[in-house]
């Protein structure tokens, strides 16, 4: 006659559940939706935003879609809208900088570089 299993003996061995922990892990990169994603992206970028002001002893960011004046501006840099099918080359409008829906109403503004611009130490 074969043995029955009796009931399991295995636990928990891991973070922390209670609800101050789990708000601390709260990225979850599976399972998702894009507004949350955005929504952690925007706080990445309004707390860097607030350290290079602090540190740097800046005015607030300001916004590059609303203006041509020398301002400073804290976002990511993302693929422009039009980059075309080939991003195997950077071209106008190849890249753009995106800020936080806070700070700027998520603009996005292409970067243009100087044609003289060298970047060093990368492949």
């Amino acid at each position: 006659m074969e043995s029955i299993a009796g009931p399991s003996t295995v636990s928990f061995q891991g973070p922390s559940t209670t609800a101050a922990t789990r708000k601390k892990r709260a990225y979850r990169y599976m399972h998702e939706k894009p507004s949350e994603r955005g929504d952690v992206l925007d706080e990445r970028i309004d707390e860097f935003a607030e350290r290079i002001r602090e540190h740097y002893d800046l005015s607030e960011p300001g916004d590059p879609s609303s203006t041509t004046d020398d301002i400073t501006v804290v976002g990511r840099i993302i693929q422009g809208d039009n980059a075309g099918e080939d991003s195997s080359q950077l071209a106008d409008g190849a890249i753009a900088l995106e800020s936080s829906r806070a700070l700027t109403n998520g603009a996005r503004v292409s970067l243009r570089f100087d044609l003289n611009l060298k970047i060093r130490g990368c492949p």
